[in-house]
């Protein structure tokens, strides 16, 4: 097999030439809920080459935004590019010229070395090529990346209507692309801070007072958090948020200050930037929300990475974490183009280049006092996870396995948001069962530690969006639907979008599209509905 076959299996690899400009309608199978109305908007990787040059990494793909539109049982599908300045300065040159995570770009010729070393010091020029979500700020729908620039969108007509710097709000180098929303409108995020004291700084982002007003202007941080690395960040993804507490992993896959500088300076990779540290262990950070206090008590794990929270809550003086973990932070490395493509050309190759499980951690809030080393501080009995004070005082904590099987690797998790912070049963996820040849979507249930499957032969799904179903006499957790988008390996021209009911994960209906150019897989996306 060759690229082209590795592209079909793994549809990241993909890219696309010609946009659905306008949107499209398609083939119903089944039947569409009218009560759906809204917007899923997703976005990801769409574009891997730019004339001669190619992009080393998956997240370096110019950012492609798909739309897929609900109204009365009908569904239309249309995708853009995100008109990022990297966008278009790539474009315009024919080939990269902006660096990416993993891509260096061409050097500016006209610019002399004093030129390119004071531009070390200007925090806008970072690429805004926002290709991992879209996030609501006050109700505004904005493409976001992990560095300080984020782009706002149409979520109509998906133009790119302004770039905002958060630097210029907050007082961060970089911030990630998956926030929380409050019940009040009020969304938090995180950022980071490099320098001699690095650190992590949780964000707050108000509602707006007035429809006017700029949906940053009264941001602050609630919380500084320092690394645990001299000249050091840890790379992270996301966070948790319950009632009354946030939860920042400090994972040891960290990037060296000094040497992501010198990688801005010679136009580099800033992936060289990082290192896994197997002698750290993963720390978990506890802030306070009533008083914005970071905990003095060291909570600290084996050394495992994570992109994706599932979620967090509060029982008993406890606080759950359910997390999707791997191993080491080696995954980053199998995410190269070239190596995906040798991975995903050997039809015999069996190995899980990304296997993530889904892990529950819990941290016990009471502490003091004399702990004999073998107890279990965890007061939960409806979990296996433990927790066990070290002679330094800090916490060492041990997690369980949710999905009852040691094959299931998942990834992308969601759950019903209102649920989020809470004590919830279900979430949803990309899946694989020992094989890379399927990828299902699966529920996952905390309470049994089960798993429900959904899979078809020769399709991709996206990561699973679950919508409340309204005006339920009595609804449940799980009262529902799943969205998610389906790319065909024998076409990838074809796009679908899947409705699953959220209790049983059978098929409700499917609209598919077929399209003039490939369609690329996405990574995250946001329902947004219609008012």
């Amino acid at each position: 097999m060759d690229a082209i076959s590795a592209s079909a299996i793994f549809p990241y690899l993909r890219s696309c030439k010609i946009e659905t400009e306008k949107a499209v309608d398609g083939q119903v199978q089944g039947e569409i809920p009218k009560w759906l109305k809204g917007s899923l908007i997703r976005i990801g990787s769409g574009l891997l080459e730019v004339g001669p040059d190619r992009y080393n990494h998956v997240f370096d793909g110019l950012a492609m935004m798909h739309k897929f539109a609900f109204q009365d049982g009908k569904v239309t599908y249309q995708n853009r590019f995100l008109r990022s300045d990297s966008y278009t300065s790539n474009m315009k040159a024919n080939r990269i010229v902006t660096s990416e995570f993993a891509t260096p770009g061409v050097p500016d010729p006209c610019k002399t070395i004093f030129q390119r070393f004071f531009s070390l010091f200007n925090l806008e020029n970072m690429t805004d090529n926002d290709l991992v979500n879209v996030i609501l700020y006050a109700d505004e729908a904005y493409a976001c990346s992990e560095t300080n620039c984020i782009w706002k969108i149409d979520p109509d007509t998906l133009d790119s209507l302004q770039k905002v710097y958060l630097n210029r709000y907050v007082p961060v180098n970089a911030a990630i692309a998956h926030s929380h929303e409050d019940t009040d409108g009020t969304v938090y995020n995180v950022g980071s801070t490099y320098g001699l004291s690095a650190s992590y700084n949780i964000l707050k982002f108000p509602p707006k007072e007035n429809k006017e007003d700029n949906a940053f202007q009264n941001a602050s941080v609630v919380c500084k958090i320092p690394s645990a690395k001299l000249l050091s960040v840890s790379y992270h993804h996301s966070f948790a948020m319950s009632e009354n507490y946030f939860v920042f992993v400090e994972q040891p896959l960290y990037l060296y200050i000094p040497k992501m500088a010198w990688a801005h300076f010679i136009a580099g990779a800033y992936a060289d930037a990082m290192y896994w540290d197997e002698s750290s262990p993963t720390r978990f950070h506890v802030v306070r929300r009533s008083d914005s206090q970071l905990l003095k008590t060291t909570y600290i794990s084996k050394a495992f990475f994570v992109f994706h929270h599932v979620n967090m809550y509060e029982e008993d003086n406890n606080l759950v974490v359910d997390m999707c973990c791997y191993e080491e932070g080696e995954v980053i490395k199998t995410l190269y183009v070239k190596a995906l493509e040798e991975t995903f050309s050997n039809p015999k190759n069996k190995t899980q280049p990304f296997a993530s499980k889904v892990k529950r951690y819990v941290l016990p809030l009471c502490v003091e006092g004399d702990k004999a080393a073998d107890q279990n501080l965890v007061s939960l009995s409806n979990t296996d996870a433990t927790a066990h004070k070290q002679p330094d005082g800090s916490i060492y904590l041990n997690p369980e396995i949710l999905t009852g099987s040691e094959s299931w690797s998942a990834e992308l998790p969601r759950i019903n948001y209102d649920f989020n912070g809470r004590n919830y049963r279900y979430s949803y996820c990309m899946a694989r069962n020992n094989t890379l040849q399927r990828t299902h979507l699966i529920k996952v249930d905390a309470a049994n530690k089960t798993v429900i499957p959904w899979s078809e032969e020769g399709a991709i799904p996206s990561e699973p969006v679950f919508i409340s179903e309204p005006d339920v006499e009595k609804p449940s957790e799980d009262s529902g639907v799943i969205l998610a988008s389906l790319l065909y390996r024998n076409d990838e021209t074809k796009v679908s979008m899947l409705v699953l009911d959220a209790k049983s994960m059978k098929e409700i209906g499917r609209v598919t599209y077929k399209t003039e150019s490939s369609v690329p897989a996405d990574f995250h996306g946001t329902f947004i509905p219609k008012k």
